[in-house]
């Protein structure tokens, strides 16, 4: 299998292209610096200092002049090279957070192969056969994340109905909360067959407007996918909208933990429930 079946989205060997040509200018920008210096050193040793010194007394040195930095250079590009292929391709969204944590770490970490042809076919074979397996696990993060202290969130399956605790934390959007619900989105989305929202479509945007402005109670639509009920006491109460793609989390759920779902009861499966003073109490 090529590059161009792995990833359709973005031409690796004409980003490969890109980063070597690059490299090479770099290379050819630091040799001409070195030689520059080297005329300067035979007028007088303090001229290979001057020409960097700014007005404020500020070094403008270039780090790609030291052979001890060089390969530093080389990575960060290939670094963001990583990065964007991972993004351009999609395969970041099929990642659970852990994963997504993991992956984020190699890169600050400069944890990785030379971005070259070879390694991202390599690299791209691998996480395409574990695809399936990848995005099964972000389902279960998703899942395992919820907070189980509340009767309405089952440990056994997504329910028409789960509460979220901490939605509200020093007057604004929790942070960890909506980090949590993201994944969800992210999740159904996949689901879905839809693009994953950019961050103005984010959890913590759709709910710190409404918290700022202490809006309690209120029904808020999150993509068609779901919508949230935010409590003074921090609580939110998530209703699922598209209760098929429920099902199809449910699913995967069952097939890797079997026997952990209820037998389906047709009469009772995804109807949302209410209770007398839900609005008031959380």
């Amino acid at each position: 299998m090529t590059t161009a079946d792995l990833i359709k989205s973005v031409s690796i060997d004409g980003l490969c292209a890109k980063r070597d040509a690059a490299i090479s200018a770099l290379a050819d920008a630091r040799q001409s610096i070195a030689d520059a210096n080297e005329l300067l050193a035979s007028v007088h040793e303090r001229m290979t200092t001057r020409w960097t010194q700014s007005s404020g007394g500020r070094w403008a040195r270039n780090r790609a002049l030291d052979d001890e930095d060089w390969g530093d250079v080389v990575n960060s590009i290939d670094a963001g090279f990583w990065s964007h292929v991972m993004e351009r391709s999609g395969m970041i969204l099929l990642m659970s957070t852990d994963a997504k944590a993991r992956w984020e770490k190699s890169i600050e970490e400069r944890s990785f192969p030379p971005f070259t042809l070879e390694n991202v076919q390599a690299s791209f074979s691998r996480l395409h056969g574990e695809k399936d397996a990848m995005f099964d696990e972000a389902i279960v993060g998703v899942f395992r994340k919820l907070s189980w202290h509340y009767k309405t969130n089952s440990p056994v399956r997504f329910g028409a109905r789960i509460i979220e605790s901490n939605v509200v934390s020093m007057g604004h959007a929790g942070f960890e909360a909506a980090r949590r619900l993201d994944d969800l989105i992210r999740v159904m989305c996949v689901l879905d067959g839809r693009p994953v929202p950019d961050y103005a479509g984010s959890a913590y945007s759709l709910l710190n407007g409404p918290i700022d402005r202490r809006e309690f109670g209120a029904w808020i639509d999150v993509h068609g996918l779901f919508s949230i009920k935010v409590f003074r006491n921090g609580n939110g109460h998530v209703r699922f909208t598209r209760t098929d793609l429920v099902d199809r989390m449910n699913r995967t759920i069952a097939r890797l933990f079997p026997g952990a779902l209820p037998p389906s009861d047709p009469e009772h499966t995804y109807r949302p429930e209410r209770t007398d003073g839900e609005a008031r109490n959380g």
